[in-house]
């Protein structure tokens, strides 16, 4: 991590502060929360006595400007929430976006159009749209661009603002923090009515990483997906890779129905009904691998080696202290030591040793999945906690043919193909249908976990990145 925003928004109320820029619309600060209310005496003359008196700008817009994310591989996060009320007399759903590499295209002139003219209109985001009729929200991963571009414009979009939904998924109730009185079973884990989340803060993040022609964006939505993305998409279509532009937040709020006299199309007069608690921002530089900590009784990579060191050295045979390439000892002989493991497992035939498996939990309308990082040969990929036989391969051509002449194109995967290589460089198979864990019944078996499907494959030779907590392939009752 090279560098980093957080905002908690702790402060009295009344403006962003000094390091927010609001581009446009009205913000401020109520409640140790940032809510788009406008206090500059266009919309609302002063400060309400409650959120739910504050009016606002039906698009607001705030950037952080106090510090340049110096690399274009972000991490933005956001803690929203929906207020415990239901606005009445509004047209239009509230919406709150977390934006990254947000900029004002400099080579675009708008003449005669719709186009907001102070709003910025290139960036990546991550919104969650929250239905007037109480219904869950719809996350999306979004994308701005301005309605005319030099070669083409934005493709058709139901977004308020023209943003291109790129991809969205409707939160269940397992999904979303809601009312603790009512627990989550396998029969309303789904449901996506009836779910009280409003006045319970959301806590959603967005990762961005570019790469020659393409940038990957991956979607993190409370404990549940803290850590598997619950969307991911991978732009092709003019990405924004070398924009790093501003990290920032946007509300969409729902318009009222009686609007003032002569008010502008761009200074239509909402209900402010949405708020954010915290903001944060960071650039990643790289990412360190999780790591199991290995109990005192096993031997470790690390164990082994001192072990080698310790029989080779101890007659006063060649020690190696630091060899031409400035390496360490340790180094060296874990060298020797994996060396002496592959060579063991080709001459005895303890192809076994190496047979492992993994669980991938399914994401709904995403239809890649990545192999584990020491993945070397595929088995076989078959259900976890859901009934079904072993996923069927098929060659490409075959698979799209297969793939035309199904009914479904989304449900409980039961076939694959290979695919390109991932943004992580490594294997990714493309499954179909299309994952929709809606269709899954995983009652039974783990019920209370996503489905997931389990991967049997061999492993193959991965350098340790920490020896001393890394354990060899080898078996630990047979590496005497």
């Amino acid at each position: 991590m090279t560098d980093r925003i957080r905002d908690t928004f702790n402060r009295d109320d009344g403006q962003l502060g000094s390091n927010w820029e609001v581009a446009c619309g009205g913000l401020s600060i109520f409640d140790e929360a940032a809510r788009p209310i406008d206090t500059s005496g266009s919309v609302n003359p002063a400060t309400p006595s409650s959120p739910v008196d504050g009016l606002t700008d039906e698009r607001s817009q705030a950037f952080y400007s106090g510090s340049t994310l110096d690399l274009a591989n972000q991490i933005i996060r956001g803690v929203w929430g929906h207020d415990d009320v239901t606005p009445e007399d509004v047209t239009g759903d509230p919406s709150f976006t977390i934006l990254a590499r947000s900029t004002k295209d400099p080579l675009v002139v708008d003449l005669s159009g719709s186009e907001e003219p102070l709003c910025h209109d290139q960036s990546y985001g991550l919104r969650v749209t929250c239905p007037l009729n109480g219904d869950t929200p719809t996350l999306k991963i979004i994308k701005k661009t301005p309605d005319r571009r030099i070669n083409e414009g934005p493709s058709s979009t139901s977004e308020r603002d023209d943003a291109q939904v790129l991809a969205s998924f409707r939160l269940r109730r397992q999904d979303l923090n809601s009312d603790p009185s009512v627990a989550v079973t396998s029969d309303n884990k789904n449901d996506v009515t009836g779910v009280t989340y409003k006045g319970f803060w959301q806590d959603m993040r967005l990762r961005v990483r570019g790469t020659d022609g393409r940038v990957t964006l991956e979607a993190f939505f409370n404990e549940r997906h803290e850590n598997n993305p619950i969307m991911t998409f991978v732009d092709h279509k003019d990405p924004l890779w070398s924009v790093i532009g501003q990290p920032g937040f946007e509300f969409l709020s729902p318009v009222q129905d009686s609007q003032p006299a002569g008010a502008s199309p761009f200074d239509q007069v909402a209900k402010s009904v949405m708020a954010c608690t915290l903001f944060d921002a960071s650039t990643i530089v790289h990412f360190d691998q999780p790591r199991t900590v290995a109990p005192s009784t096993r031997s470790t990579y690390g164990r082994v080696v001192d072990r080698v060191i310790t029989l080779v050295e101890k007659n006063g045979d060649a020690k190696y202290s630091v060899t031409a390439g400035g390496r360490q000892k340790r180094l060296t002989y874990l060298d020797f030591v994996m060396d002496a493991e592959a060579e063991i497992i080709r001459a005895e035939g303890y192809y076994d040793w190496l047979k492992t498996e993994q669980e991938i939990y399914l994401q709904d309308g995403n239809d890649l999945m990545e192999m584990p990082e020491d993945f070397g040969e595929l088995l076989q990929i078959r259900p976890g906690n859901f009934n079904g036989a072993p996923l069927n391969w098929f060659d490409p051509g075959t698979f799209r043919q297969y793939a035309q002449n199904q009914n479904s194109a989304a449900g409980k995967p039961r076939s694959y193909t290979d695919a390109p290589v991932s943004v992580n460089q490594r294997r990714q198979v493309k499954l179909f249908p299309v994952p929709n864990t809606q269709a899954v019944d995983t009652a039974g078996v783990r019920e209370e976990e996503d489905a997931f499907l389990v991967v049997e494959y061999y492993r193959r030779r991965l350098y340790p990145q920490d020896m001393d907590t890394a354990l060899p392939v080898i078996p630990q009752g047979d590496i005497d």
